[in-house]
């Protein structure tokens, strides 16, 4: 199997006409942050992110103080705007759990509930952990959030990614690590291997642990490809226990039909540079991965990649 990246620049636009009204939003200008995350909930047409950091794009520094106002916010989508509309059309959804950044999201479109997944809380030494291990939230009927029972095992974790898997009820959580903002039990592996796989339609006993994987990566990028999550940058530790980026002329990935691991390397011409906290987001009428920005070698990466 050959992946192969190229570099490309587009310019697309989602039209959706859905209409739908949330009981509890104001209208806000949200601060620059970083080290958020977002899901798009198609069947209310609505971008959902939480929580980050402050950022500065005049400095290009993050500010290691962690967002705790507009924690919970949406973006509608219902109506036809140009960019500068969108970026003034931000509202502030009155649910949150306490701060939170470098934690696993992820949306379950069928059932109206966005999962989220440990994180570094308020990233200041592990003062203000988070309040739950992993929660979710229901769009409907409910509009709020409720901790996820029985817990998934374990301390939580931060810098890893939860993806949701092809049958659109399971969510796979891989990766990341244990540090002062989460704490680390006696005996526990600071940088775990394992996937733990999350059902929601499972109400009794909804975690299992998947194999492990070879290496354990932090701060990467994550993206379901027909059934399987491809996985790219971020750090690792290396087996003399170093911390190194990631080379990004590799791809791991995860098969969730029979739960394998595997390796493939990347080719082509261009191959983007060693990052943490980018994104990678499938093109449906392509088959394309699409890989944006990050943070590498001190500074923000401003550029996009196709896989």
């Amino acid at each position: 199997m050959g992946l192969i990246f190229s570099r490309k620049y587009f310019i697309s636009s989602l039209l959706l006409f859905l209409n739908w009204n949330f009981l509890q939003v104001s209208a806000i200008i949200p601060q620059e942050r970083g080290d958020q995350d977002c899901v798009f909930m198609p069947t209310v047409a609505k971008i959902y992110c939480y929580g980050g950091q402050y950022y500065s794009s005049v400095t290009d520094a993050l500010s290691n103080t962690a967002v705790m106002d507009t924690l919970f916010i949406s973006l509608d989508l219902t109506e036809q705007r140009t960019v500068a509309d969108l970026q003034n059309a931000w509202e502030r959804v009155d649910r949150d759990i306490g701060p939170n950044s470098f934690f696993g999201f992820a949306g379950l479109p069928n059932h109206n509930i966005i999962f989220m997944d440990g994180g570094a809380g308020g990233i200041d030494g592990g003062r203000t952990k988070v309040r739950y291990k992993s929660a979710t939230f229901d769009i409907e009927p409910n509009n709020d959030w409720s901790s996820v029972t029985p817990e998934r095992p374990g301390t939580p974790v931060n810098g890893h990614k939860a993806t949701l898997g092809p049958d659109n009820s399971t969510i796979y959580v891989w990766g990341g690590l244990r540090n002062n903002e989460t704490g680390v039990a006696m005996g526990e592996d600071t940088h775990p291997l394992s996937m733990y796989i999350f059902d929601i339609t499972n109400t009794q006993s909804p975690w299992t642990t998947g194999p492990a994987a070879p290496e354990s990566y932090q701060y990467h990028a994550a993206v379901l490809v027909d059934s399987s999550i491809y996985y790219t940058g971020g750090t690792y530790r290396t087996p003399s226990g170093l911390i190194d980026y990631v080379p990004m002329n590799i791809v791991r990935i995860y098969d969730t039909s029979n739960g394998q691991w595997s390796t493939h390397p990347i080719t082509g011409s261009v191959i983007p540079t060693t990052r943490v906290r980018h994104t990678t987001t499938l093109k449906p009428s392509t088959g394309e991965v699409i890989l944006f920005g990050g943070r590498g070698a001190g500074k923000t990466c401003n550029d996009k990649y196709l896989l």
